[in-house]
């Protein structure tokens, strides 16, 4: 019988803040960061960019994964390609990822995954299998902050389309809370994380938070020094190569951003998500919370 991989699964919609919550909980002592592991076929093929590991090498060059996927391959045939969740059968999905999570947990002396992979998809899937014991993280930033967060990606991409790109993004922040909340808020192993509340200078919040990791999981607490990390993990954003002098605030830019107009809309088409995770439906000002 396998032994159960104790995995900690965030998952949320992008641009809520997670690459940094994976930094700060990445950091408990005992636990292992592995990123967007859903995206490691992705990250290996993808021929229009060359992508990054969280040691700051190309991950096609990284050796770690190199000596991490020779060693599985020999010993349990592993298949690379059936870590994703789009894998149709449970079966090989369920299979890879224990292999996988498991040799890391082995090769980096840890005892636990913090998988920021997002799609909660995965997480479904991670779910009906008996091999691992998870916890799971929902988080969740201001619906107006994350849509305009999109819109500034699609501006850094040249794609157009601004204030149609806000509005869908919109949507989808709604569509996709909602349905985390659904689906797993019932599950005894399920935790709110609000960006807002684990950026504050008031570090109660985001103690508590870590305290229920350490509990769950038995784990010593967090070194709080996260900057100094040499970690080998997918995906994220560049907030894992800015400097050295780290410091953790709310980012707030999207009050000045994001019209009267278009705040009030936002708000409109998401208002019974916000008055769910407890954000105001008029426009805040800077500092108010």
């Amino acid at each position: 019988m396998k032994k159960k991989v104790k995995l900690i699964y965030l998952t949320c919609i992008g641009r809520s803040g997670s690459t940094l919550s994976s930094l700060i909980l990445g950091d408990i002592e005992g636990v292992q960061n592995v990123g967007e592991i859903d995206n490691l076929e992705h990250v290996f093929t993808d021929e229009n960019k060359q992508h990054l590991c969280g040691c700051g090498e190309l991950i096609k060059e990284c050796n770690y994964w190199d000596t991490l996927f020779k060693k599985l391959k020999a010993n349990v045939g592993f298949n690379r390609s059936a870590v994703t969740y789009n894998q149709t059968d449970t079966g090989p999905f369920g299979n890879a990822n224990h292999a996988l999570l498991e040799e890391i947990l082995k090769k980096t002396g840890n005892s636990v995954i913090f998988d920021k992979s997002m799609q909660f998809h995965r997480l479904k899937k991670l779910l009906k299998s008996p091999d691992f014991e998870i916890l799971i993280l929902h988080q969740i930033r201001d619906g107006r902050a994350v849509a305009n967060s999109w819109r500034n990606f699609s501006k850094r991409n040249n794609r157009g389309f601004d204030r149609l790109r806000f509005v869908s993004a919109s949507i989808k922040w709604m569509l996709k809370n909602l349905s985390i909340y659904l689906m797993f808020h019932k599950n005894e192993n399920y935790i709110q994380l609000r960006y807002e509340d684990f950026v504050e200078e008031d570090k109660n919040y985001m103690n508590a938070i870590i305290d229920k990791i350490k509990d769950r999981f038995s784990l010593t607490a967090a070194t709080g020094d996260f900057k100094n990390l040499t970690n080998h993990f997918v995906g994220g954003n560049r907030m894992r190569f800015s400097g050295e002098n780290r410091v953790i605030k709310k980012d707030q830019k999207y009050l000045d951003e994001v019209s009267f107009f278009e705040w009030y809309l936002c708000s409109i088409i998401q208002y019974p998500v916000l008055k769910k995770f407890n954000y105001q439906f008029n426009k805040i000002k800077k500092d108010s919370r």
